[in-house]
């Protein structure tokens, strides 16, 4: 008898167990934000090469090797909510020391809504089912100095944003 009665216990406390659960059917993800391909487009020549970025020891901060004012910089930035959905990508910077652009944008342009978008000051708002996005960047330091932009990625997840930071040096 006292076996039956521990046994109807564990099946009830197992049952309430997982009816306590919420089964949404939703996966809660960080999204991911990351970088690729840097490659640098000398002012003085034709020639370019590729651009080292090395991590610096903060969380999400890198340093680029260091480049000539005039330099133009290319990479490409892609973001990821994986089973969540992407709501916006921010990218600041110092508007007085580089120019920074956000182009080639119309591969990504079905899911951008384009009434909240703003390339120009690095802001990209996604519609609702898009969950990811590669778009290239290009950067020209206007003034010599050590230059960061940090770049922000948020999903609807309930671990909403993350971001990554990086310096440029310029001589």
């Amino acid at each position: 008898m006292k076996r039956y009665f521990f046994l109807l216990m564990g099946c009830a406390l197992l049952v309430s167990g997982f009816t306590s659960c919420e089964f949404r059917g939703r996966n809660d993800y960080t999204p991911s934000l990351y970088t690729s391909c840097f490659f640098i487009h000398y002012t003085d020549s034709t020639a370019g090469d590729t651009l080292g970025v090395h991590y610096m020891g903060e969380s999400g901060t890198w340093q680029a090797d260091t480049i000539v004012q005039g330099d133009t910089v290319r990479f490409v930035v892609g973001v990821n909510s994986y089973a969540n959905n992407l709501v916006s990508f921010g990218m600041t910077w110092d508007t007085a020391a580089m120019c920074v652009e956000l182009y080639a944008i119309d591969s990504i342009r079905p899911g951008l809504n384009m009434d909240s978008t703003n390339a120009g000051v690095g802001l990209l708002v996604f519609k609702p089912g898009y969950n990811y996005a590669s778009f290239p960047v290009r950067y020209t330091p206007r003034k010599a100095g050590v230059h960061k932009v940090t770049m922000t990625v948020t999903s609807d997840s309930n671990f909403p944003t993350s971001s990554l930071s990086f310096t440029q040096p310029v001589r």
